[in-house]
């Protein structure tokens, strides 16, 4: 299972820790040899007869800036689950003509904020779906009027399930 997602230069990699000093990135196994703080934003990281030295600059939410052998890198990192839910926002917002909303992932409804009828702003707080052990607010991505709820609190739902209908 992946555990987190780092997206740099619009190019995204699969990141699993493994335990110990082995990590897997898109596949290929590394071993992290060294990798320690020189102080409190500058690290040391040793694989194999590769030295890196990296320090990290500005974040914010998940954007981060590193120098890493004098290179600049921009980069986003999340956790498996951040992912999932970003890449359904994305592809909501894409598809805004479109006015349906589905489950980003499997999981439980906990609480419907919305009503049949109801008026809705791009942004407000449609539902919260939990799934592993996390509540994901899951928003409107456009304004409108909702036409259709097809769960209820308390449902289970698998991943692409009609939720809502905005019409």
């Amino acid at each position: 299972m992946i555990d987190f997602v780092i997206e740099l230069n619009n190019k995204k990699y699969s990141v699993i820790y493994k335990g110990g000093k082995n990590i897997i990135i898109n596949d290929a196994e590394y071993v992290i040899e060294e990798f320690y703080a020189k102080n409190g934003n500058e690290f040391l990281l040793r694989t194999g007869t590769k030295v890196y030295n990296i320090v990290s600059g500005k974040s914010a939410g998940n954007d981060f800036i590193y120098n890493i052998g004098g290179n600049l890198y921009k980069l986003k990192l999340y956790t498996a689950l951040q992912y999932l839910i970003q890449s359904s926002r994305e592809e909501n917002r894409s598809k805004e003509k479109h006015s349906e909303i589905k489950a980003p992932m499997p999981g439980l409804i906990v609480k419907l904020n919305v009503e049949k009828g109801s008026s809705v702003r791009k942004g407000q707080s449609l539902l919260v779906l939990e799934a592993m052990k996390m509540e994901n607010e899951i928003q409107s991505p456009k304004d409108g009027k909702i036409k259709e709820i097809k769960i209820k609190p308390g449902a289970s739902v698998e991943k692409n399930e009609l939720l809502i209908v905005i019409e």
